[in-house]
């Protein structure tokens, strides 16, 4: 297949980094809008495939499927089995407060171990945030 773009059909061509280019997981985006024509002059936009352009449909992001935790606050306290997750907690819908603040609560498994808190996102305003800790289990 060729992914050759011919010059004359390119509309103009945006670079994309730091927040504009967050919501592609990417650091930078190097975007290529290509003219549109219309057929005779009737106004009706071709969308037929044109050489050189991969057209697809995209099916949509990933639905996260309910992280598993321990229940140990039921009757049937799952205390008695060891625990030894890696991933302690997930949380992918986290919001903060008004002053930027979010409370969590979790177990930790059965490891005496030093673990590392991690905590990614994206603000408000679109800009990256990430900061992790560590803290030990003994």
């Amino acid at each position: 297949m060729n992914n050759l773009v011919n010059a004359n059909d390119v509309s103009f061509i945006d670079v994309l980094t730091g927040p504009s280019a967050v919501p592609y997981s990417a650091m930078t985006v190097i975007a290529v809008y290509t003219k549109i024509g219309s057929e005779k002059g009737n106004g009706k936009v071709n969308s037929g495939p044109r050489k050189g352009i991969i057209s697809f449909i995209h099916p949509g992001f990933y639905k996260a499927r309910t992280f598993y935790e321990p229940q140990y606050k039921t009757s049937e306290s799952e205390d008695q089995k060891p625990d030894y997750r890696t991933t302690l907690y997930w949380k992918p819908t986290l919001k903060t407060d008004h002053n930027g603040k979010a409370k969590i609560s979790f177990y930790t498994a059965d490891a005496t171990t030093t673990y590392r808190l991690e905590v990614e996102g994206i603000t408000a305003e679109g800009y990256p945030v990430k900061d992790e800790i560590f803290f030990e289990v003994e």
